[in-house]
């Protein structure tokens, strides 16, 4: 114990039966890593500083579509990210930003109704989200970087039958029936 003290100091004399208990379950379970219990910690500070230090996933979006609309993107633009970022706090928005994960945007993508270019679309502006945060040193690492993409496909573009045409527009709505005329017979495409 004297030899203890020397080295180590009173405090190292002070750890008890539990904390001893403790330091030898995280070393053997670092073991098969071939780290020791201090790299650990060096590797998971970074990680805890940016916890304490960040911002809730609401805040991150607010200044996202801030920094995005002083940026004098398109009115377009800012409607579609805004929505997009917006349903994800809706989800995530009391979150800690630093510590969303990959699993969990997977997740959440996965989840998401509609078509594949649909969870493509939201996965591009969340990525836009933790880009922000990585530059502002908000996050430590981008988790969006290993969200998977959806596989889109392609499907042919069908052609109407004059018959079908002729259907289609006998049974639309008179308000609408102008736009589908338009894009029948001119190519125009409305939205």
């Amino acid at each position: 114990k004297l030899v203890e003290l020397t080295n180590f100091g009173t405090a190292a004399a002070a750890l008890d039966e539990h904390d001893r208990a403790e330091y030898l379950d995280c070393v053997n379970a670092l073991a098969p890593f071939g780290i020791s219990l201090r790299d650990a910690v060096k590797k998971l500070l970074p990680q805890l500083e940016a916890e304490k230090t960040t911002c809730s996933v609401k805040e991150a979006v607010e200044m996202v579509v801030k920094s995005k609309t002083v940026d004098g993107l398109s009115d377009r633009y800012i409607k579609d990210i805004k929505g997009r970022l917006e349903k994800f706090s809706n989800k995530f928005g009391a979150s800690n930003l630093a510590a969303i994960t990959t699993a969990e945007i997977d997740d959440w993508l996965r989840a998401l109704p509609g078509a594949l270019v649909n969870r493509n679309n939201y996965r591009r502006n969340i990525g836009v989200l933790f880009s922000y945060a990585e530059k502002r040193g908000l996050i430590v690492k981008n988790p969006i970087k290993h969200v998977s993409k959806a596989k889109e496909t392609t499907k042919r573009v069908g052609v109407l039958t004059p018959d079908q045409a002729s259907k289609l527009l006998a049974n639309a709505d008179n308000e609408i029936q102008p736009a589908i005329a338009l894009g029948l017979f001119a190519g125009l495409r409305t939205e």
